[in-house]
């Protein structure tokens, strides 16, 4: 059995998180958060082994101590990964620029 990390064990999935979004400011990762469901067309309803999805977290989930978007890749759409994590990064920086430097980016979460 192929395991493409250790949150497969955990989640029993076949896709990771390919970017995570933080920030301290509810209102600014909400609005993100919007803007990737709406625009992207990505939600929690869908099945992250064939779909983008992305989630929201509140802070103290997990540990973290921000609020976060985390948005996941299936499997089979690895080898896009970079392309879609510059497109959302540019269109983030377009759309949010007045509040750009208020987010955290990580490219590779996991």
């Amino acid at each position: 059995m192929q395991i493409q990390s250790i949150s497969d064990i955990v989640t029993n999935s076949s896709s990771e998180v390919f970017i995570k979004i933080s920030s301290d400011d509810k209102d600014l990762i909400t609005r993100v958060y919007e803007w990737i469901d709406k625009c992207l067309g990505f939600t929690e309803k869908m099945d992250s082994d064939i779909n983008f999805t992305c989630r929201m977290i509140e802070p103290g989930f997990m540990d973290n101590d921000m609020f976060e978007v985390l948005v996941r890749c299936p499997q089979y759409m690895y080898e896009q990964a970079d392309f879609f994590r510059e497109g959302v990064d540019a269109i983030l920086r377009r759309d949010f620029k007045d509040d750009y430097t208020k987010l955290t980016i990580d490219r590779d979460p996991w």
